[in-house]
Formats: structure tokens, sequence, C-alpha cells
């Protein structure tokens, strides 16, 4: 085995350990988290449960309405690189009228949010509504 070769060997690897760690719920895409704006740092992450993250920039919206999750009932959800989670920790009654034309079974909006990926869904510790994709507005 070669040097060059290295690398490919240990993303298999990572590769098969994430898959036999999946979840049913989401897919097991993985997404970019860009910490933006001053160093312009960003990695990739997969769906994997434990994923942490503080001040991740996404979409907010309802998840059945507008990210086409499963479920009965309307409620809180992000994406952000193609994959969508409810969130636990907030809800849409928090943020105005979720039927409202501008509210978020209608638009999607964005929101800055720290926590973590738990059993198919984001724990948030904090959840902030922004007016555009960047942090704080």
């Amino acid at each position: 085995m070669t040097i060059r070769s290295m690398p490919a060997c240990a993303l298999l690897v990572l590769w098969l350990v994430l898959a036999a760690c999946g979840t049913d719920a989401q897919p097991s895409r993985p997404f970019v988290y860009e910490t933006g704006g001053d160093g312009g740092e960003s990695m990739r992450v997969t769906n994997a449960d434990g994923f942490a993250c503080t001040r991740l920039r996404v979409e907010a919206a309802c998840g059945k309405c507008q990210f086409g999750l499963p479920g009965d009932d309307c409620a809180l959800a992000i994406r952000t690189g193609g994959n969508a989670w409810y969130v636990d920790g907030a809800d849409l009654d928090g943020y105005g009228d979720a039927h409202a034309a501008d509210g978020m079974c209608n638009a999607v909006r964005y929101a800055v949010v720290s926590g973590r990926l738990s059993e198919g869904r984001f724990v948030v510790t904090s959840f902030e509504l922004v007016e555009s994709r960047g942090v704080g507005g």
C-alpha cells in the first residue's frame, strides 16, 4: 500500500463505520458546515448522531409543509446542504403565526442555530431567526 492510497482507504473505513451507525429517519448524505465570514472555515459532516455545531446558518420552516419531512402535524425543522431535521427545543408557535403569508408553513426563513443531532432530530441550544442568509441579518 502506498502513501497516496492511504487517504482513500481511511475515507472508505470512515464511510463504512458511519454507514453502520446510520438511522432510518434521515439520509446519510454529507452536508457542509461553514463558519463563514472571518476565517471562511468549512468542514464536511455526515448525519451522525452526536454531531454538534455552534452558530450554524440554516434554512428554517415547517418540516412537513416546506421540507417534505414525514409527519401529520406542522413542526419546526431546519435544513442545510440538502438535509432536513425536525427540531427539538424550539417550535413554530414561538416565531409568529405559522400559517400567515410569511409564516413558516408558507415560507422558508433563515436561522442561526447551535445544538446537536440526536436520534435523527436536531436538538437546539439556541435558535435565532435572521433576516437573510448571513449571520445576524
